[in-house]
């Protein structure tokens, strides 16, 4: 029985398969095939020379794109996983197909992954293959009246590693993304919950690896524009471009830094949170139908995850106002703080479909605002207290 709804599942989500298929393929083989292999050497006939074309830029730029479409998938895929759990209409036909209740979960679940997999792979290999064919068609050394095109020198093992790293980083944030989808009973809850782990594991999980070097820089005096970036990330995203340097060592550009074990260790936390998050979908209880379809919290720790998310928005905020602070003055940071405080409001009211908030909303609410306030004057004033400031754009 189990074979054959996963069959029918298969074939009622097939628009779905060829939609994220094209979304991933196209922008990547695209960029592959617009990417230059050489490094052209021109000499003008007055003597001199100097260099032209990418280098090589626009293909490593291209599996940049490629991680970030296949996680905008993952956001995208576990709505379908869990849209059962919108409607009591829906449910009550779920419940009923003869099997437990989280063999359902379990199975779609799987469905899902499989699909955002299949979709990354088929794109990676076409774009591969592609790649493979374009490098053999290109000469070593070509001379073409008064340039020298010389081709890059692409390591291919480095372009199959680095697509390993970014299916398991996507592969990791599919099962946190489901994770919270499951936790919510309405479309509306489900897309923000999946918000808000993308803020606790951006400025929670992963940028507080770099806030210590943001402080350390404001204590010595300067701020380097790296590390404000990373202060700033966004989460998976910023991951997967951390590896612009790991991808980069497929053309010979880049050699391995000291700061990039940062981001393996971040790499070992999501899949840890990843693996949690796991265990719950397949071993959790199915929760009630009667909830299906509703905007509140089946619990009081469903209903705290926005406030996590917004705290860690907000001191990512704060370690950010403090690193620009040479851009910004005083009236222009508590501005964006307090505009930080509306907007938490607003969205946790959307999200709730109430601008009167519970008591336990309030004090968190306060608390949490309270917090990032006295973080944004410390690191504001530890800016200002900065004698030297270097700050590249």
């Amino acid at each position: 029985m189990l074979k054959s709804y996963v069959k029918w599942q298969l074939k009622k989500w097939w628009p779905l398969i060829l939609i994220i298929s094209l979304a991933i393929a196209l922008p990547f083989v695209t960029m592959l095939q617009t990417a230059s292999l050489t490094i052209d050497q021109i000499s003008p006939p007055g003597g001199g020379s100097y260099r032209v074309g990418d280098g090589g830029v626009v293909l490593v730029s291209s599996f940049m794109v490629l991680g970030v479409l296949a996680l905008i998938a993952s956001f995208v895929i576990p709505i379908f996983v869990f849209i059962y759990r919108t409607s009591l209409q829906a449910v009550d036909c779920f419940y009923q197909a003869g099997f437990e209740k989280r063999t359902i979960r379990r199975a779609r679940v799987l469905i899902g992954l499989g699909i955002l997999v299949a979709s990354f792979l088929a794109a990676f290999l076409l774009g591969l293959f592609i790649l493979g064919l374009r490098y053999m068609a290109t000469p070593e050394v070509e001379t073409v009246g008064n340039t020298v095109k010389t081709r890059i020198d692409l390591n291919f093992g480095y372009v199959i590693l680095g697509g390993l790293f970014l299916l398991l980083i996507v592969a990791a944030q599919y099962f946190i993304n489901c994770f919270l989808a499951s936790l919510g009973d309405s479309a509306m809850v489900q897309i923000m919950l999946m918000g808000c782990g993308l803020a606790i594991m951006a400025l929670g999980v992963f940028s507080p690896l770099m806030y210590g070097n943001v402080a350390y820089q404001l204590v010595n005096g300067y701020v380097d524009s790296g590390i404000q970036l990373q202060a700033w990330s966004l989460g998976p995203v910023n991951f997967i471009a951390s590896y612009y340097e790991f991808f980069s060592r497929m053309i010979g550009e880049t050699p391995w830094a000291a700061y990039q074990w940062q981001h393996l260790i971040g790499l070992l936390i999501s899949l840890a949170i990843a693996a949690g998050s796991g265990v719950y979908l397949f071993l959790a209880k199915e929760p009630s139908g009667e909830a299906a379809g509703h905007w509140k919290p089946r619990n009081v720790y469903i209903s705290i995850i926005p406030h996590v998310a917004a705290f860690a928005i907000g001191i990512g905020l704060a370690v950010g106002l403090g690193a620009t602070n040479a851009l910004l003055n005083a009236i222009g940071s508590y501005s964006l703080i307090l505009f930080y405080g509306v907007g938490y409001y607003a969205l946790l009211s959307l999200m709730r479909k109430s601008f009167k908030p519970s008591k336990l909303d309030l004090i968190l609410v306060l608390s949490v605002f309270g917090v990032v306030l006295l973080a944004t004057i410390g690191m504001t004033a530890l800016a200002s207290a900065s004698p030297v400031r270097n700050i590249n754009y």
